[in-house]
């Protein structure tokens, strides 16, 4: 099925949403409510012991049933999106933590309307918050899980993605209007790390795995094993394949060597063995490989920072301001969009000043010093 030949811009364009759930109850009022704008829901439940399926019964939802073992998020997805009808044309994927903004069903028709051929959106998702009230966006992205229903495909047991499997090309499009959100339930238990390690023993080479592990250990504060894995994963892209997304990869190296950075920053706070220059070296390598990156240049800014090179701070933290495209990024650091790096270079400025002070009281104090003698 060639996506030339489907026209999804006209006015009875057909939206589900469908996800997979588990002992979700307390979540089903507050995500259904920011989904019934759709025109079907359907729900896999994966072995709920609490009253998720009832709840999702009361309020019309369409739920399957599916027991996955071994577990793979990508199986259960894959389910899930079958259990979808064929008749409808758009999709929408959400977990029962995430919550959509109003409107967002005549914003996805609006978007189908002026680019019928197009196969996927991405809009913005805040991922996760400072604050245990989740009213301080820590780090957001660009979500992508609206799609047309044919053609696409789940992949990879844990951090799954989207793949295309249909004919003709792909077109992604971007939409600032939609906005969602992720209300992480901190309660129930994470076991990610074992499953990233599950599927890196299955497939070693796996790069985009290896940085995920990377990513993973250092949410963990197992820098160590961090510093290790985020090596291993720039071995493995030393050199980019033919087809691979070499902008993707290239922001996966970087972020890998910022990682290698921040944890050698760790083990400085703790016991200041840690030599700068390893420091700075990663940091710069990071910035050198995606200099588009707002926050490479921040994160260049923080590490000048914790050895008193305010000069250098100052460059980087001001030079960052200048980069104001977010979409080039797989992850948005909010602090780096935020005012803090302007307030970074404030504080890098009156360091210099006073550091200039010092130096003109010395200068001084020597002149009188030479009279004297």
């Amino acid at each position: 099925m060639r996506m030339g030949d489907i026209q999804l811009g006209g006015d009875n364009l057909k939206v589900a949403v469908y996800a997979i759930c588990k002992n979700e109850a307390k979540n089903v009022p507050r995500w259904y409510d920011s989904i019934q704008e759709a025109d079907g829901v359907f729900v896999t439940d994966t072995g709920s012991t609490d009253n998720t399926v009832e709840l999702f019964k009361e309020r019309g939802v369409n739920v399957f049933h599916a027991e996955i073992e071994p577990w793979r998020f990508d199986v259960a997805r894959n389910i899930s999106l079958e259990n979808v009808p064929n008749n409808y044309d758009v999709c929408l994927c959400i977990d029962l933590d995430e919550v959509m903004e109003k409107g967002w069903r005549e914003k996805v028709e609006r978007i189908f309307r002026l680019y019928p051929q197009a196969t996927l959106v991405r809009w913005p998702f805040v991922f996760s918050w400072f604050d245990e009230k989740c009213t301080k966006p820590k780090t957001s992205m660009y979500q992508w899980k609206i799609h047309v229903r044919h053609g696409y495909h789940w992949e990879s047991p844990i951090h799954e993605i989207l793949a295309w499997h249909g004919e003709g090309e792909t077109l992604e499009v971007y939409c600032e209007d939609i906005h969602s959100w992720h209300y992480q339930d901190l309660s129930k238990p994470r076991e990610y790390q074992k499953l990233i390690d599950k599927a890196i023993s299955e497939d070693p080479t796996d790069q985009r795995l290896s940085w995920l592990r990377a990513r993973e250990l250092m949410m963990h504060n197992r820098f160590e094993e961090a510093i290790e894995e985020a090596k291993r994963h720039l071995d493995l892209t030393k050199e980019i394949e033919e087809g691979e997304n070499r902008m993707v990869i290239e922001q996966l190296r970087a972020l890998s060597m910022r990682y290698i950075s921040q944890a050698l920053m760790q083990r400085h706070k703790q016991d200041k063995t840690v030599d700068a220059g390893e420091v700075i070296e990663w940091m710069l390598k990071s910035v050198a490989e995606c200099p588009w990156l707002r926050e490479s240049w921040v994160a260049l800014a923080q590490a000048w920072a914790l050895f008193d090179q305010w000069e250098q701070v100052y460059a980087c933290a001001t030079f960052a301001q200048t980069i104001k495209a977010r979409t080039n990024s797989i992850e948005n650091d909010e602090l780096a969009w935020g005012d803090y790096p302007e307030k970074l270079a404030k504080m890098a400025w009156k360091q210099i000043k006073k550091g200039g002070k010092r130096f003109e009281q010395q200068a001084k104090n020597r002149r009188s010093e030479g009279v004297k003698a």
